[in-house]
């Protein structure tokens, strides 16, 4: 899995922002809140085109470059 690389930065971030920012996600990536709390809670793979979008609403790197290149990781 992704270590849970979202949750860890979710976790991080002002209890003032945390719902801006997870609704952005959501809406950037297309995704039901279903789909987010299976992301947040590690049941299921980030795919691989969502990485960039959670990067760049977050405004950092939470997901390496590497990472997203892994070809083992789901696409």
């Amino acid at each position: 899995m992704n270590e849970n690389y979202l949750k860890k930065y979710m976790d991080s971030i002002q209890m003032g922002r945390y719902k801006s920012v997870k609704d952005t996600i959501i809406k950037k990536c297309s995704i039901t809140d279903d789909i987010w709390r299976n992301w947040l809670a590690g049941r299921t793979n980030i795919p691989n085109l969502a990485k960039p979008i959670i990067n760049e609403v977050a405004g950092s790197d939470i997901f390496s470059k590497e990472e997203r290149e892994d070809p083992l990781t789901f696409l």
